[in-house]
């Protein structure tokens, strides 16, 4: 039976890549320059591409279980979203960020008591889901012990 993941990516190699080529090579030749850092859940039904229209090279993608920006925090300890972050506005000078929640998240549906037992957040607070239209409220709910998330989510 073969394997249909594969299937697909001899697809892209043989008909897909070719329309393509020199917009890869141009990106290997001149490297990355997205405008926008996009942060957002890694839920398979969320598509940035699809989604903003975007072409190879135009987005960097930060996908996490829920989309979560974990506040800063001045620890050693491993940040992944923190240093694409950094990364994203320091080195390759995004002009904007964006981060995008969605409708019917399991990852926001299990901080509000859906998780298995067997599962470790390690959220000490319950981060509020993110919201662009949020900004400094976020902080203030956070050392308020509020949230501005809807529990339906």
């Amino acid at each position: 039976m073969p394997d249909e993941l594969l299937s697909r990516l001899q697809h892209f190699h043989t008909d897909a890549f070719p329309a393509c080529q020199e917009t890869f090579q141009s990106l290997v030749n001149d490297g990355q320059h997205p405008t926008t850092l996009f942060i957002g859940c890694s839920d398979s039904r969320v598509a940035p591409y699809l989604l903003n229209g975007a072409g190879p090279g135009e987005l960097f993608l930060v996908r996490n279980v829920g989309g979560f920006v974990p506040p800063f925090d001045g620890s050693a300890g491993y940040h992944g979203a923190a240093a694409a972050i950094e990364f994203a506005v320091l080195s390759l000078s995004v002009q904007r960020i964006v981060v995008c929640g969605h409708s019917h998240c399991g990852a926001i549906r299990a901080l509000y008591g859906d998780a298995p037992a067997e599962a470790h957040w390690g959220w000490g607070k319950r981060p509020c889901c993110p919201s662009p239209t949020l900004g400094p409220r976020y902080c203030a709910a956070q050392n308020s012990g509020q949230s501005f998330c809807s529990s339906n989510a």
